[in-house]
């Protein structure tokens, strides 16, 4: 899912619109000469509607100028569709940093890339769920500790990472989501430490709980 975004926020599709512009339009300018050459060679305006060449390139021209026409339009929408969805991304990225419910955002934004206003949540939902089945009997491979947050960026819709500080001064990232990201928000703008239960992920630690401490 989040490929597919990617891919369309890059203008992915776009490329060949313009390719398609550019050959349709070529080969448009390509037949206009073409006519004239032969209307020039007919030099008599009565034989343009007997003559079976020059018939066929108008009737080529006709095709093509839809087909441009087509092409036009196809490469207007994408752009317009680029647009329209970085737009609904960045109020995506706002309404998330502000802690608000973006389900309904998300929906929009699952619709305008694949046509399924549940896919984006749903693949959310499904996540939460396969790292909650991973935390059951969470003695096994759970850790905790005390944290002193050095920065705190965006790491991908609905999770920050926060670098931190651990007791024994050692760094680490941080991976946190959902509503614990408000509390370690919270935590740096009070410039206090966090208590976490986290297990450890490929890139950091993922954090499973988050209260400030203090």
């Amino acid at each position: 899912m989040f490929n597919k975004l990617a891919e369309k926020v890059m203008g992915k599709g776009i490329e060949e619109c313009v390719l398609r512009v550019h050959a349709t339009r070529n080969k448009l300018y390509e037949l206009i000469d073409k006519v004239k050459v032969r209307e020039a060679q007919i030099n008599n305006t009565a034989n343009k509607d007997k003559d079976q060449v020059f018939q066929k390139i108008q009737k080529e021209i006709n095709d093509v100028r839809v087909q441009y026409a087509v092409a036009k339009a196809s490469l207007e929408k994408a752009k317009a569709d680029q647009a329209g969805l970085i737009s609904l991304v960045g109020l995506l990225t706002v309404s998330m940093q502000a802690g608000r419910d973006t389900k309904e955002l998300e929906s929009v934004i699952s619709m305008a890339i694949c046509g399924n206003p549940n896919e984006l949540v749903c693949q959310e939902e499904r996540k939460e769920k396969s790292e909650a089945a991973g935390s059951q009997g969470k003695e096994n491979g759970m850790e905790s500790g005390v944290f002193n947050i050095l920065e705190i960026r965006d790491s991908s819709p609905g999770t920050i990472r926060a670098w931190c500080d651990g007791e024994d001064g050692s760094k680490s990232a941080i991976f946190v989501k959902n509503g614990m990201r408000q509390k370690v928000i919270q935590a740096q703008e009070l410039g206090k430490k966090i208590f976490v239960k986290y297990r450890q992920g490929d890139k950091g630690l993922i954090a499973y709980g988050v209260d400030i401490v203090g």
